[in-house]
């Protein structure tokens, strides 16, 4: 089982700037640039007052997978609310090994958004039920996916997000001028410029394209092709059918999403995580690169001394239309689904506990200012609200120029407005189904699998895992998971 966790992970041009991206070009001249760390400055007469208020109680805090949260939360807490806050950090292997033995031990807990199924399924968090959501403006002012997708599980609210990091593509302006493309809108039109570089030997030019495939990676950029396809309005069969849990991963959406990924990428290709490819795609290694963006994440790169352009992942299936009657909205643009999961922290009450002293600290940990301070010292979340928008630079870091914040900003915005995404697995023992994916992508992206074979194994094995966890309890899960009810 994989349980390592995720740490190592243009808009188009036409698209009228909007409110929010109107404000962030009032802040353009710090866009780039990343606030001062909090703990330079930890209170400001003008951080008062908050959406939220939290008694001064000592909270027991568990943070899974993530030893850069705990400080800054305990250290904000400490300073602005007058408590104290206790924190332990474990890892999601660990926890998993102890069979949850001591989880009620505390009040709240921080994790990666694709655990809440597993705490969900377990009865280890509770809902924050609408009447116990103070600030209902508060809430109003979360980003649409943050807000319902990444911590709904059914109909029932199970935390407050403290943001995420959505796949970007990342084009080198000079590659595109050789290979005289514009930034791809479609898979296909992706491909198209996959081979235009490939063909053209430019000399001083990169030509590879880098995308993460190590750990959950694989799986999770094979969902990002298929995305646009798999998901559509009223359809919640993804990975699965709602009905008898069959998988469809071996179903023509996946199966054509990879075998894009086999043509366009190169099969020496390493398995890298978000990191590494962001930072070779900075140090001018890579012509194109897909990958989440967070300043944790390039730290330590310079600026690069050539121009790219940040747009959204590609829309639209891999040969046209035929695949789906709404890949192309009415405009001739291609429908675009965000994957939605793959990076993200949530906080949840942990339950039995003090659930009333729990869930008030946790209401102060969505407050727009308090969240952002948080998410920006960690490469797993990022921005939750919509006036972090206002100040997108600093969800990218200093390799990133005042025009790539605009961009990220109506990028970021676009998504959120599309109202559909597509979620990655977050049913028990979701690990186990991923490892199956990702050794498949990985081996028929190095060429050495068929692709057909490949996922049609996949299939099998999943449906044998289902058959042991017991099809029902897995079925009723992943329905919940989709937002539906048992």
């Amino acid at each position: 089982m994989n349980t390592s966790p995720d740490r190592n992970l243009n808009p188009h041009p036409r698209q009228p700037l909007s409110l929010v991206v109107v404000a962030s070009l009032i802040l353009v001249a710090g866009a780039g640039c990343r606030p001062a760390p909090d703990s330079a400055e930890p209170v400001r007469e003008d951080d008062a007052p908050y959406a939220a208020s939290a008694p001064a109680e000592p909270i027991n805090l568990l943070v899974i997978d993530d030893p850069a949260v705990g400080a800054v939360v305990s250290r904000q807490y400490s300073a602005r609310q007058s408590g104290t806050v206790k924190v332990t950090e474990r890892t999601w292997s660990s926890i998993v090994e102890n069979n949850f033995a001591d989880f009620s031990q505390f009040d709240a807990v921080i994790y990666p958004a694709r655990r809440l199924g597993e705490l969900a399924t377990r009865d280890l968090i509770s809902p924050i039920e609408s009447n116990q959501q103070r600030n209902s403006d508060a809430r109003k002012s979360v980003l649409p996916f943050d807000r319902r997708e990444l911590v709904s599980w059914g109909e029932r609210v199970m935390g407050v997000s403290l943001g995420q990091s959505l796949p970007m593509m990342l084009c080198r302006s000079d590659v595109l001028a050789a290979c005289e493309s514009e930034v791809p809108e479609s898979w296909k039109e992706f491909s198209e410029l996959a081979e235009k570089i490939a063909a053209s030997g430019t000399i001083g030019l990169p030509e590879r394209i880098g995308v993460p495939l190590a750990d959950h990676w694989a799986g999770y950029m094979l969902m990002a092709r298929a995305a646009p396809v798999v998901r559509e309005p009223g359809k919640y069969s993804t990975f699965f059918d709602v009905g008898d849990m069959r998988p469809l991963i071996d179903s023509e959406p996946f199966l054509r999403a990879l075998q894009g990924w086999a043509r366009d990428l190169d099969p020496a290709i390493a398995a890298a995580t978000p990191a590494e490819v962001l930072r070779q795609f900075m140090a001018g290694e890579l012509a194109i690169a897909m990958a989440p963006v967070h300043p944790e994440l390039l730290e330590e790169v310079a600026t690069p001394d050539f121009e790219f352009q940040l747009a959204p992942l590609p829309g639209a299936p891999e040969s046209g239309p035929e695949l789906s009657v709404r890949t192309f909205g009415g405009d001739g643009r291609p429908t675009r689904v965000p994957l939605v999961g793959a990076t993200g922290l949530v906080a949840s009450v942990v339950a039995g506990r003090r659930e009333r002293v729990a869930t008030a600290f946790v209401e102060w940990l969505r407050d727009k200012k308090i969240s952002a301070l948080v998410a920006a010292e960690t490469p797993l979340a990022g921005p939750s609200h919509k006036t972090h928008l206002a100040d997108a630079g600093q969800w990218l870091g200093p390799a990133f120029s005042p025009d790539h914040a605009v961009a990220a900003a109506n990028l970021i915005e676009s998504a959120h407005e599309g109202r559909l995404c597509l979620i990655v697995p977050r049913i028990p023992s979701a690990d186990e189904y991923l490892d199956l994916l990702d050794a498949a992508v990985r081996a028929v992206i190095a060429d050495e699998a068929n692709p057909v074979e490949s996922l049609a194994q996949v299939a099998h094995r999943w449906n044998e895992l289902n058959e042991e966890a017991g099809r029902d309890a897995r079925r009723a899960a992943y329905r919940l998971s989709e937002g539906m009810s048992r």
